[in-house]
């Protein structure tokens, strides 16, 4: 099946992009909102394009940026006495943030960044600023080419950050590794793969 993306930032696309590969689909199209507040307005639109294009799927990702993801889900998505969500709609919570997800998978962290291994938390889903925690590995650890490209002095992106964030996703992260400990990710990759 298609499967159309929409992420909250141009970070997120390589994430989603390999949710939909790992489950066996075709990557559609992809949009990247600009943050959440352009983003979750629209939400309910998507709901309606899956509904009214039953031939192809929406996979919506999300940050829970440390909310509680079924609270955050339903302030989303609006109350209980509208319509169900089509099933091949597909609001997905990444708790708390895709970076997250990627800490999942600390070979290819390690590998990719060039960090220690022994660094990467156990439990990603209890960080709660993965992509602060990456970068911080990143500006200690990481040889100083890679390191100028993807963070700065200051802890914030470098240069080069979305674009090797999408790198990473899909070309050099284990998502079955990463869905092994991180709950989030594998629920969100088990409902990829119930689509027809």
């Amino acid at each position: 099946m298609i499967v159309n993306a929409v992420v909250e930032g141009s970070s997120d696309i390589g994430v989603a992009h390999a949710l939909i590969v790992a489950s066996g689909h075709e990557v559609g199209t992809e949009y990247e909102k600009g943050g959440k507040t352009r983003f979750d307005p629209d939400i309910p639109k998507y709901a309606m394009a899956a509904r009214y294009g039953p031939d192809r799927a929406w996979l919506i990702l999300r940050d829970s940026d440390g909310e509680c993801p079924v609270h955050l889900r339903s302030s989303l998505f609006g109350s209980a006495d509208q319509e169900p969500e089509p099933d091949n709609f597909l609001l997905r919570i990444v708790h708390t943030m895709s970076e997250g997800w990627y800490l999942g998978d600390p070979e290819g962290v390690a590998a990719y960044f060039r960090v220690p291994q022994n660094k990467i938390p156990h439990a990603p889903e209890d960080v709660s600023d993965p992509k602060r925690l990456l970068l911080q590995l990143s500006l200690k650890h990481s040889p100083q080419t890679l390191r100028q490209r993807f963070v700065r002095k200051d802890v914030s992106p470098g240069p080069e950050f979305t674009t090797m964030m999408n790198d990473f996703a899909r070309h050099h992260w284990d998502i079955r590794r990463a869905a092994g400990k991180v709950p989030s990710l594998r629920r969100a990759l088990d409902r990829l793969n119930q689509l027809h």
